[in-house]
């Protein structure tokens, strides 16, 4: 969860920077033309962007095991403060925009076993720059300063819709080196909405939305493109 966090991350640095900007462009319209995020032509073309900004140790092109990821490595976690026991809370979803679509907060039929707050965890982050350095990763803090860089984009764009009435859970992701979890929404875990221009941001929206109708229509939870 740790790495796949970081590996977004990475990724969305990478798209970001303006010599990058031809190669965003072309995959946002290989998506829009697909009109399906989960359909088999995204699926080749966020593969392609992982390959292309992703796979720089030049032995086996096509390959995860060129990948300069393979530099950076994720110890398994452990408990230092707190509890190991976990809590069982349920999901709620909120809609501030009063559009009249399941306008309020409101409880979903899904729970999660969440770890309690305040409990703190160690983790050991080991890199090999020879490979990190291809992707102009040379550093620990290079690595975390792309994951604040995703972090703040992600506080940017709920900050639009959530600011008043979520002003703390905002506040709190201001710290934030990586945001992690099953309750952090589609937005963090991928790039569709990040890589969409500006002028295209409703076209994500309407796309990301069909899409999680699709996956919770058995909770009868609708995902309008303002939801």
């Amino acid at each position: 969860s740790i790495k796949g966090a970081l590996r977004t991350s990475i990724l969305y640095s990478l798209l970001m920077k303006p010599e990058n900007s031809k190669f965003r462009a072309r995959i946002w319209n290989e998506i829009e033309a697909s009109g399906d995020i989960a359909g088999k032509d995204v699926g080749k073309a966020f593969r392609r962007l992982e390959t292309d900004l992703l796979s720089k140790l030049e032995k086996y092109r096509n390959d995860m095991l060129n990948s300069s990821l393979r530099g950076l490595k994720i110890s398994d976690t452990m408990c230092v403060s707190g509890s190991y026991d976990t809590v069982v809370l349920q999901k709620r979803s909120a809609n501030v925009k009063g559009n009249g679509l399941n306008e309020g907060e409101h409880g979903l039929p899904i729970f999660l076993e969440c770890i309690p707050g305040g409990t703190s965890f160690e983790i050991q982050v080991t890199a090999d720059y020879t490979m990190l350095s291809k992707i102009g990763l040379d550093s620990i803090n290079a690595v975390f300063d792309c994951s604040r860089e995703f972090v703040s984009y992600n506080r940017q764009v709920w900050a639009e819709i959530f600011s008043k009435d979520y002003p703390s859970q905002l506040a709190e992701m201001e710290a934030a080196d990586l945001w992690l979890g099953a309750g952090t929404g589609f937005l963090s875990k991928t790039l569709v909405y990040a890589i969409a221009p500006e002028t295209k941001k409703s076209v994500a929206r309407k796309l990301i939305a069909s899409y999680l109708d699709r996956v919770f229509k058995k909770s009868g939870h609708n995902h309008g493109a303002e939801d």
